[in-house]
């Protein structure tokens, strides 16, 4: 009788810790940019030509965040199924889109 070794079972529920994590933390981004990033753009005057001072950058910097963290989320569950070592790859690159999509729109609303 074999046994499925210990080792592999911990790098599971690590996997699935770390995509909880990635779900919480870039929810709570997104969240946080829904609300607080749009009202960069109040010091916005008539004739500023940024990107924030326009309805659909403040549509970028509300929604686009939170469009990243359900991707990136995505992307790092559906990892869960590799192999170990591809796993941890797509966990990483869904922890960039993840967060990514808030840094940018950090970057866009911090253009005032």
């Amino acid at each position: 009788m074999s046994q499925v070794p210990e080792r592999r079972t911990g790098s599971l529920v690590g996997a699935i810790v770390a995509v909880v994590v990635l779900a919480g933390g870039s929810g709570l981004a997104a969240l946080f940019s829904l609300f607080v990033f749009p009202m960069a753009s109040d010091g916005c005057g008539d004739a500023d030509s940024h990107l924030i001072c326009t309805a659909n950058g403040q549509m970028l910097v509300a929604v686009g965040p939170l469009l990243a963290a359900a991707a990136g989320t995505t992307v790092a569950a559906c990892s869960c199924a590799l192999r170990p070592g591809r796993r941890a790859v797509g966990i990483g690159i869904g922890y960039v889109i993840g967060f990514g999509g808030f840094l940018i729109a950090s970057v866009i609303a911090d253009a005032v």
